[in-house]
């Protein structure tokens, strides 16, 4: 589904990558993301995440969202606190 793009790692532990939906209008694009950016937290040795959301027709209120609304505080728990 090319549902990540883009991806790379650098020296710090720090990961950026495109998140694409399947649609322009999928319905579940906000999940997905939710998704894919907590199992990426949870790989050993990462230290953050830069995300941009492309191809979506909310994009730049998600990728607004996943940027800054994550970084004052609000907290994706990871597998094991669920």
């Amino acid at each position: 589904m090319r549902l990540v793009e883009d991806l790379v790692v650098n020296e710090d532990g720090r990961v950026s990558y495109k998140f694409r939906p399947s649609s322009f209008l999928c319905p579940i694009a906000l999940p997905l993301l939710l998704q894919i950016y907590q199992s990426i937290a949870e790989v050993e040795g990462v230290t953050g995440q830069d995300v941009q959301v492309v191809g979506y027709v909310h994009a730049a209120e998600l990728t607004a969202w996943i940027r800054y609304g994550l970084l004052r505080n609000e907290h994706i728990p990871k597998s094991s606190e669920k």
